[in-house]
């Protein structure tokens, strides 16, 4: 019995030290995360501005949210920002880049109050002319097998997060000026679940989503990270892209809950299929 008890308490602590233990957000080395883009538009009157985040995937593919692609599709001024770390100046490492295609998966049902929560919200953007690869621009590689993004409750921050998110604790936005990087553990999905569903009853977590910390109110994606990637680093280091943020419960940074994102091996033979267009 005690050998039992002995094992339920280590277990116990082991997961407190999951909920209290988190990584803290720091600015990003220029170049360090050089598949990151910013998504910028605005309309008639209003000059470009970022607004969400994407990934190059190749020299004239980018993908990001559903609920990103389909917002900057109906913007009259739009374009594609690749190499950019100060999020208010361009210095000769930018490329801005006009956009040829949208495509938004056929099953995203949009990205009001309550679509945004379902799963499917991957979007892919075309690129008008190439993007020129060099030191701070390359593409990311989507994952070879299904085991990225999948972890059990260990105190691991195996992923890696990107981008020029708020960082504000509370409902006032704080967006830095340069890029920030942050690393996650993943969360299991029945936990995300159980969590999100303190706010959000009967919240239905899909197989092809994935969440990360927080469960206890520190650091993560939020306002301004929409449609950036998530990674994590394979045996050779390169980075492979695991997720793209989907959404978070408002105030991102205070209210506890995890981010959601989806779930990239999911969805691999789709982004493959559509690229081939």
């Amino acid at each position: 019995m005690k050998i039992i008890i002995d094992a339920l308490v280590v277990l116990l602590l082991v997961k407190v030290k999951f909920l209290l233990a988190w990584d803290t957000p720091r600015p990003a080395n220029p170049g360090e995360f050089p598949y990151q883009v910013s998504l910028q538009w605005g309309s008639q009157g209003i000059p470009l501005g970022h607004s969400c985040s994407g990934a190059i995937i190749n020299k004239f593919w980018i993908i990001s949210s559903g609920y990103c692609v389909s917002h900057i599709s109906t913007m009259t001024i739009r374009a594609i920002k690749v190499g950019f770390h100060n999020i208010n100046e361009e210095d000769e490492f930018v490329q801005v880049l006009e956009i040829a295609q949208f495509i938004i998966h056929e099953k995203y049902e949009g990205g009001n109050m309550i679509g945004s929560y379902l799963s499917y919200d991957l979007g892919l953007i075309k690129l008008a002319t190439a993007i020129v690869f060099n030191n701070r621009v390359n593409a990311l590689k989507l994952p070879s097998g299904k085991k990225y993004g999948k972890s059990k409750f260990k105190l691991e921050y195996n992923l890696v997060l990107s981008g020029w998110g708020s960082i504000a604790v509370g409902v006032t936005e704080n967006h830095p000026k340069v890029l920030y990087t942050v690393q996650l553990p993943v969360i299991p999905n029945k936990i995300c679940q159980q969590s999100i569903r303190t706010v959000i009853p009967n919240y239905e977590l899909s197989d092809t989503q994935l969440c990360t910390r927080p469960i206890d109110g520190s650091f993560a994606a939020c306002i301004g990270d929409y449609g950036g990637p998530v990674i994590q680093y394979n045996q050779s280091n390169e980075p492979i892209l695991v997720g793209i943020y989907n959404w978070a419960v408002i105030p991102c940074d205070t209210n506890g809950l995890p981010p959601v994102y989806t779930r990239i091996t999911s969805f691999k033979q789709w982004i493959k299929n559509k690229i081939k267009t």
